[in-house]
């Protein structure tokens, strides 16, 4: 309630010129962000989740502060809207994808829960299962994959209950595991907080005549929220997260314009996936230190990151 409020109260600031309104913003958005304080530490995930959505209520705050720059400031009514949908970060790209129909929509909810069913059956057999004497990066590949699929279906069945309810949303996630350089998967996963960055970041930094640079930014904002994130949960921030992002950044910026051909299409994909995986460690160690996603817990390298 006081994330949703700093955003609320953040409404009349929208009538105020730039320097005024940016003072404004950092002091609500500071005031959300320090809501999971208000959590004792041992309340590890209420305290995650409690981060997760003060961080969405600052990044709507910060999207409408960047959007009065190019003329976009929405009424009341739409205002309250916006602040209410947790599937739309862009409030002037709400309506940037085709309408559809009830039944599709209805129908992805449908896949999405399923999806996310069977990726916590499978994490359950994974925790049964006897890993010792595997490597830990044969140990991580399957859990990673599955958390993965968990948090796709997750944004998925969000974004089709949004629309469900008459929310313009964009699609969360078009097939990012086929993807075949890091820079496509990008493109792919996540493309709610991917058009965030992009529309209130990479542009607004003129990224298309310095799409490197840029690139590497808007990668440490993201590692930035996730340190956020976790440094809320666990109580500490480790690095792992900004050393995962970029890491990717880096891979991104490396394979922007890069088109593989047919014939070189299934080698791409299979390096990408490989990146991925082994990068991924970094990612969901911080996890780890949450959750016990590892049956055998993480190697000592990781445990003292």
């Amino acid at each position: 309630m006081i994330a949703m409020l700093a955003l609320i109260a953040f409404y009349p600031a929208l009538r105020l010129r730039g320097s005024r309104r940016f003072v404004l913003l950092l002091a609500l958005a500071g005031v959300a962000a320090l809501t999971p304080f208000l959590l004792p530490p041992s309340a590890v995930l209420a305290r995650f989740f409690v981060a997760l959505f003060a961080g969405v209520m600052a990044m709507k705050m910060w999207d409408l502060h960047i959007g009065l720059e190019v003329g976009s400031r929405p009424d009341l009514r739409e205002f309250l809207g916006f602040a209410v949908n947790p599937m739309l970060l862009v409030w002037r790209k709400r309506r940037s994808d085709a309408p559809t129909s009830k039944r599709d929509d209805l129908r992805k909810l449908v896949l999405a829960l399923a999806r996310g069913a069977v990726a916590v059956v499978v994490l359950i057999g994974l925790e049964r299962l006897d890993w010792s004497g595997l490597p830990f990066l044969l140990r991580h590949v399957p859990v990673a994959i599955a958390l993965f699929v968990l948090v796709t279906a997750t944004l998925d069945a969000g974004v089709a209950l949004a629309r469900l309810c008459g929310a313009c949303v964009i699609d969360a996630n078009d097939r990012p595991l086929r993807s075949p350089t890091p820079a496509e998967f990008w493109r792919r996963y996540n493309r709610l907080v991917g058009q965030f960055l992009s529309e209130d970041f990479f542009k607004p930094m003129r990224g298309l005549r310095h799409p490197l640079r840029s690139t590497l930014a808007v990668f440490a904002v993201s590692g930035l929220l996730h340190e956020y994130l976790f440094w809320m949960a666990i109580g500490r921030g480790a690095g792992l997260q900004m050393s995962f992002f970029m890491l990717q950044g880096v891979a991104v910026a490396a394979t922007l314009r890069v088109k593989p051909t047919r014939a070189t299409a299934s080698l791409w994909w299979l390096a990408t996936f490989a990146f991925n995986a082994v990068s991924s460690v970094l990612f969901f160690a911080s996890i780890a230190l949450m959750l016990p996603i590892y049956p055998e817990g993480l190697p000592a390298w990781l445990r003292s990151w």
